[in-house]
């Protein structure tokens, strides 16, 4: 099919039976969303991979009968010398991701406005012809090939089948990006877990094909290469001007000369496309903004515009029935290296203007009404358990300080540990601070418990924030203060390129 053509004007000196055409063969938008898409894709399975691989201890690996595969080995990671830095990796996947996921819509879009879909779409029989040209391409069938327009059936089965995994990685990704605000899609994709697995197997297939496209561009010659780079195949659009009369030598030398001159310019066009591009990478790569390119801090503050404004403080995380429980893993230490005094554990408590609002004791706050939940504590690293929190909820603790707060809370809450020893300054090892709408939600505590037991040092005891709202760096353990402010207060883990917001 014939996408857009243009004529060569007919001159004295250069009569032709009839005017030559140029066939396009790929439009410009499918050429220059087919090209962006290629580096979006690359930079999306490498930050995958790093977020991927920053679990070394426990690499998610997909169980089959009694065995257990891990998707990504460790030895690949140490072959290919890229690094774990899992703050960085989620900085450019969420980021990158929005480019990934808005190219994809206009090419959507795109091709069901233009018609360019029913190319691509197979067509009745495509199965038995799609079964033709892969033996003739492994040299069994000897027969002529069906008739076939812009791409055979086997092609037409193949980019159809990668543009549904692309919007199929979209939505997993969506799944496991925001499992409790998009519980719903995360459930109906078979949980937390599955949604996972789905993930990695479609970044398997794009890798897979990523190689084969790659061989059969080769095998198809470079004219086909050179259509998706300037639009059409000038050696093909030569050979048929001169097969079918359209112009003497003297004239096919002129067509052949525009056809360069104007492969030159689309080359070009794409040459400053290319170093804009890497020189825009180049940049971004020298700046840095809490150990982070400064626009990947950009982008995780628009990422936290959008989750925030679709943040409904109604809608519960998935629970569980107790007996579903685990120990839950121990991967951090952050503020509770050193071990405190229990029984000398103060609760500190201030307000907007630094002044101290209250001191509490355990008794106090195990004096509470008590709830108890049992629900998936997610890691940033990716891995996750299922455990019963006891506790009270933030909601029902900050009542008693509601009329010193004024009556309205401010819009964060900034917790930090304790004091190692009484009349010490306090201890800044670990400290976060949180969106007040998300301490506010129903399923975020202040625990004491952990399966029914007592939290050990190790899981932040006396008292530890639970939230399923939130990936575990921001579940502060062993609090001491809690502060309410109009500022949002310093974050740990944001100090070290994570994302501040850190919603699920």
């Amino acid at each position: 099919m014939v996408e857009k053509s243009e004529q060569f004007e007919r001159t004295e000196e250069n009569k032709k039976p009839r005017d030559a055409e140029i066939e396009i063969i790929h439009s410009r938008a499918t050429r220059w969303m087919h090209w962006a898409n290629f580096p979006l894709l690359v930079i999306m399975i490498w930050s995958g991979l790093r977020i991927y691989w920053a679990d070394l201890r426990d690499p998610f690996a997909v169980g089959v009968g009694s065995a257990d595969f891990t998707l990504f080995p460790t030895w690949l990671n140490e072959f290919l010398g890229l690094d774990t830095k899992l703050a960085a990796g989620m900085a450019y996947h969420f980021t990158f991701g929005w480019l990934f996921v808005i190219n994809g819509l206009i090419f959507y879009i795109y091709a069901f406005k233009s018609g360019h879909w029913r190319e691509l779409f197979p067509s009745r029989g495509a199965l038995k012809n799609a079964a033709i040209v892969v033996l003739h391409d492994m040299y069994i069938w000897r027969k002529p090939l069906p008739e076939q327009g812009k791409y055979n059936a086997a092609q037409q089965i193949t980019y159809s089948f990668i543009l549904l995994l692309g919007a199929v990685a979209v939505v997993s990704g969506f799944a496991i990006y925001k499992p409790t605000q998009l519980s719903l899609l995360t459930t109906m994709l078979g949980g937390y877990e599955f949604a996972r697995a789905i993930h990695f197997a479609v970044t398997i297939i794009f890798i897979l094909f990523f190689f084969l496209h790659i061989v059969q561009v080769a095998r198809a010659g470079y004219g086909n290469f050179e259509a998706m780079l300037v639009g059409y195949n000038r050696r093909a659009l030569l050979t048929k001007a001169a097969a079918d009369g359209h112009a003497d030598s003297a004239s096919l030398e002129a067509i052949d000369a525009e056809l360069i001159g104007k492969s030159r310019r689309s080359l070009l066009v794409g040459a400053a496309a290319f170093l804009v591009a890497g020189g825009a990478w180049k940049a971004m790569r020298s700046t840095e903004s809490q150990r982070i390119p400064t626009l990947l801090r950009a982008g995780h503050e628009i990422n936290e515009s959008i989750w925030r404004r679709l943040f409904r403080g109604k809608h519960l995380a998935p629970t569980y029935d107790r007996s579903e429980a685990s120990q839950i893993r121990v991967n951090g230490r952050h503020g509770v290296r050193n071990e405190v005094d229990l029984t000398r554990w103060e609760l500190r408590v201030l307000g907007p203007d630094g002044s101290q609002l209250g001191v509490e004791t355990m008794d106090d706050i195990i004096g509470l009404e008590r709830t108890e939940m049992t629900v998936e504590h997610k890691c940033v690293e990716g891995w996750s358990h299922i455990v019963t929190w006891s506790g009270v909820q933030f909601s029902t603790w900050v009542k008693k300080y509601e009329e010193q707060l004024g009556g309205s809370l401010p819009a964060y809450v900034n917790l930090a540990t304790p004091p190692l020893v009484a009349g010490e300054q306090e201890d800044r090892d670990y400290y976060v601070s949180l969106d007040i709408e998300s301490m506010m939600h129903p399923q975020t505590m202040l625990t004491h418990e952990l399966n029914g037991a007592a939290l050990t040092s190790e899981h932040g005891a006396p008292l530890r924030l639970t939230t399923p709202l939130k990936y575990g760096i921001k579940q502060i353990k062993r609090i001491g203060t809690i502060e309410f402010s109009d500022t949002k207060g310093p974050d740990y883990w944001e100090e070290r390129g994570y994302d501040w917001y850190a919603h699920l």
